[in-house]
């Protein structure tokens, strides 16, 4: 926990509330502070603020409210209490991110076991139902087996090599220039 005084500037009919520290330093604290609230006065009666507002510093990752505080005699504990409160969000968050990371790990998993360009293709509905980063993963590894989606048909499709498309294209041409020769020499 760190504790500066606040220093206050005018811009107009506004007062600017910023950290009074010196040079970069207040730069550093706004990167590093996972919480950042200050202490204010209405009606005689101190409040601990945490969210930013547009002529005031805050961090609010715990979604206080602003919280009065209670003289020192009356709750001896309250910053503790405060910063328990702070960092029980924070592990929320981590619990959030966790279960984000298995459900990537599943979906890698199961990606793993799709064989075919069937099982691919089987797999597709579900896999477009998922977040962004999911349907990537899906995406990517449908690629590297040499699979190509076909957005006319919505599915995916082997990616035939390059030799098959150079030599397919070759016979394409070979027919074409036997037609015309064909077509220009009727007694053939």
């Amino acid at each position: 926990m760190l504790v500066t005084h606040l220093d206050e500037q005018r811009k107009g009919d506004e007062i600017i509330e910023r950290l009074d520290v010196q040079g970069g330093s207040r730069g550093e604290i706004y990167k590093a502070a996972d919480a950042m609230g200050r202490i204010v006065i209405r009606d005689g009666r101190r409040w601990l603020h945490f969210s930013p507002t547009d002529t005031a510093y805050g961090k609010n990752p715990g979604q206080l409210e602003p919280l009065e505080i209670p003289s020192c005699d009356q709750a001896p504990q309250f910053l503790a209490d405060v910063v328990q409160r702070i960092k029980n969000r924070l592990n929320t968050l981590t619990a959030e991110q966790t279960e984000w990371q298995q459900r990537m790990e599943r979906w890698r998993l199961s990606i793993a076991d799709l064989d075919d360009v069937a099982a691919f293709n089987a797999a597709l509905p579900e896999a477009e139902q998922q977040p962004k980063a999911i349907k990537a993963l899906f995406a990517q590894a449908a690629k590297a087996k040499g699979y190509v989606f076909d957005k006319k048909t919505r599915i995916y499709v082997q990616q035939m090599p390059f030799v098959a498309r150079v030599s397919i294209h070759a016979i394409h041409l070979h027919a074409r220039r036997h037609l015309r020769a064909d077509e220009s020499n009727p007694a053939a």
